[in-house]
């Protein structure tokens, strides 16, 4: 079954993150006080990395971590970040660049659907675990494709995630 989009500023999506339980919303708690919107149009990746940097104490006193900080302590081409965006392994390449630890990881395309569940059961699993450990500085992005989001026109996107909620069967 797919789980609606229910935006996080909804009651509904109010009520789902107090109902997480303290160890899957961990991250959330950390990040939320580093929201920012990304400054500009390809961004996105940059504004979500330069959150997860302000949200970990141990790299928040070393600079202000603003996009534009994250972006010329980069190794590859800002010139291309700027205009393209970044790719998931550019991206990790320049989470590497300011001194974190990242890691990519794929969702095999036809996790989620009906034909797939034990995929999904398994990317489900790997999402909580990740997010659980948001105390030990661990930090979640995700690319994703907004429009396959529920979310057109636009196409890939990054974002941190906060929270885990366990998937549950929505009555119709």
């Amino acid at each position: 079954m797919d789980t609606p989009n229910i935006p996080l500023e909804s009651a509904e999506g109010q009520a789902l993150l107090a109902s997480c339980e303290a160890a899957d919303r961990a991250a959330y708690d950390a990040l939320w006080p580093h929201f920012t919107r990304q400054r500009g149009l390809t961004m996105c990746g940059l504004s979500s990395l330069s959150m997860v940097l302000r949200s970990l104490p141990h790299t928040a006193a070393l600079a202000d971590w603003s996009e534009e900080e994250v972006l010329a302590r980069q190794r590859c081409s800002a010139d291309v970040l700027l205009r393209c965006g970044a790719t998931l392994r550019q991206l990790e390449a320049v989470a590497r660049s300011v001194g974190l630890r990242a890691e990519r990881s794929h969702v095999p395309p036809d996790a989620g659907t009906s034909s797939d569940a034990g995929s999904a059961g398994a990317v489900e699993a790997a999402l909580a675990a990740a997010v659980r450990r948001a105390p030990r500085g661990v930090r979640v992005l995700c690319n994703y494709n907004m429009s396959l989001a529920g979310q057109p026109p636009y196409g890939g996107h990054f974002s941190p995630i906060g929270a885990f909620h366990a998937v549950r069967e929505l009555q119709p």
